[in-house]
């Protein structure tokens, strides 16, 4: 344990000079939610960024050669993985708290009141999407060169906006969500927990097929 959470710490060190741009990420959506008087908006356009502030670990990596350094440290290459992804729940939560907060103030400077059903389901659905944009990206990074990977790891993102962009103009998905929307509205905390089973899901599926592409690879 103490091995992968020094990967973690690693992988920390080598962000650091890359979380100016986090900062940027979250000053973005914060100007968006004020203007458009939107304060789930900042929590959510927040959370979608956040995929990828974790992926620029590979970019970080890749330039300045860190593969060899985990090459000559005692560490298995499963550590490796497992710590990496301990790093992407960890970007994630803490976008998610500086997230929530933000959308908080924007709420209180607009005056607009957040409706709590929407900050849950806002919630569950940004950390979900978060960690299928991980969970398809890391083992796409970790098979190529940081370039090549990032448009391939980036392309369910688009699929996903167009997916649910052709739903919403040529079907009723969205008016036949009265009922689920009345339940979860009884049921609030089922929101996070489910936001979170499906995250997790997600990463665990990831982490061995990312764990079976790093084995195959030559430092």
């Amino acid at each position: 344990m103490n091995r992968i959470l020094s990967t973690v710490k690693t992988d920390l060190m080598a962000v650091k000079s890359s979380l100016k741009l986090g900062l940027i990420f979250l000053v973005i959506p914060t100007i968006i939610g004020l203007f458009q008087k939107q304060p789930l908006l900042t929590l959510g356009i927040a959370l979608l960024l956040t995929s990828i502030m974790c992926g620029i670990v590979f970019q970080v990596h890749e330039k300045n050669n860190l593969g060899k350094l985990y090459a000559v440290l005692p560490l298995r290459k499963s550590e490796m993985i497992i710590g990496r992804y301990l790093y992407a729940l960890l970007m994630m939560g803490v976008n998610l708290g500086l997230g929530t907060l933000l959308s908080l103030v924007v709420s209180k400077v607009t005056g607009t009141e957040i409706e709590w059903l929407g900050f849950w389901a806002v919630l569950a659905v940004g950390f979900a999407y978060c960690c299928l944009m991980v969970s398809i990206g890391f083992p796409v990074y970790l098979r190529l060169e940081y370039q090549k990977a990032y448009a391939i790891a980036n392309i369910p993102m688009l699929g996903v906006a167009i997916a649910a962009i052709v739903l919403g103009r040529t079907t009723d998905l969205l008016s036949n969500f009265s009922d689920v929307i009345l339940f979860f509205n009884d049921h609030l905390a089922l929101l996070p927990l489910l936001g979170a089973v499906v995250g997790i899901s997600l990463l665990g599926v990831s982490v061995v097929v990312a764990n079976g592409i790093y084995k195959q690879k030559e430092i």
